[in-house]
């Protein structure tokens, strides 16, 4: 479960250190609320994606602006 629930992005090859001690003692992981945790990863792993998403439209407009402005100084020339 917790390779493929709470680090569901394979990209990364590091777990954080909050972590670790979730697993010291595999006898008390039974009482955790993991379904909470897994909740948790999947809205941090969202905002990861949504914030690269972002970031790629910011991206894109930014090189449109620089492809209008290119056409324009060329049509001056």
């Amino acid at each position: 479960m917790i390779g493929c629930w709470l680090f569901p992005d394979k990209s990364d090859n590091m777990v954080s250190v909050r972590r670790l001690p979730l697993l010291a003692d595999l006898d008390s992981c039974k009482k955790l609320s993991w379904d909470s945790a897994v909740r948790v990863e999947s809205k941090q792993q969202d905002n990861k994606t949504s914030l690269k998403n972002e970031e790629r439209k910011l991206e894109e407009q930014e090189m449109k602006k620089w492809s209008i402005l290119d056409r324009i100084s060329a049509s001056r020339r």
